[in-house]
């Protein structure tokens, strides 16, 4: 019997995100538990419903899909982030119809809590995987930071600490860039709750980046 690592997936519902969901999906090694949207670089409504036709395209119909309640800070503008609107129509997909609700989608942050407190109950520890901001993931640590427990490794790729954004004026032509990708360190600092410090070693990254999260300002805002 294959010892598997439960895997939970966080991602902003990009066509690299649904690629990247059928090869964890076909990793023997890893057991996913769950998908989290966050609406950073996408229409949420939209893309929670391409995710839903995914795990129903892998026979994963059981599979909890939810929508984080962190939204982008400096995420892409909205022309960009409406791919995941016709990413229903590729063809493998149509046969499928979302089970999800747009209007009242499930809570990403309820069921990543879960997950995490599962993984610290039974010590099979919870691989979080990241393809968007970090704020998914510190947004339910700051209430609940004891679940950090049922963290043994984050793996973080598509955030930033300290940068100005997409499409900032100081980069591009002032006339086409977001005048709200402007870094303001005063209004988009979070300071964020430190895990207890008798947290396993296997939590030592998630220590690391919650203290550096409490002191820099992260990709996406909970606001």
């Amino acid at each position: 019997m294959i010892d598997t690592t439960p895997l939970v997936f966080i991602h902003d519902a990009a066509i690299d995100d649904f690629v990247a969901t059928l090869l964890i999906q076909s990793m023997s090694q890893y057991e996913l538990q769950a998908v989290i949207i966050a609406g950073a670089d996408c229409v949420p409504q939209p893309g929670l419903a391409v995710a839903s036709q995914v795990n129903l395209f892998m026979g994963r119909p059981d599979l909890p899909l939810g929508l984080s309640s962190a939204r982008g800070w400096n995420a892409f503008p909205w022309p960009y982030r409406s791919d995941c609107i016709s990413l229903a129509g590729i063809e493998i997909l149509k046969p499928y119809t979302s089970t999800v609700s747009e209007l009242n989608p499930p809570s990403g942050d309820d069921i990543l809590a879960e997950v995490l407190r599962q993984g610290a109950a039974t010590g099979r520890l919870v691989t979080v995987l990241l393809t968007t901001g970090f704020t998914p993931l510190t947004t339910v640590l700051q209430k609940d930071p004891a679940l950090a427990r049922g963290i043994g490794r984050i793996v973080w790729m598509g955030g930033a600490w300290a940068v100005p954004g997409n499409l900032d004026s100081s980069t591009i032509p002032p006339q086409i860039a977001n005048t709200h990708a402007v870094l303001k360190p005063s209004t988009t600092m979070e300071r964020t709750a430190k895990p207890p410090s008798a947290a396993p070693v296997q939590n030592v990254l998630v220590l690391s980046c919650m203290d550096g999260l409490s002191q820099t300002s992260m990709g996406l805002s909970s606001i």
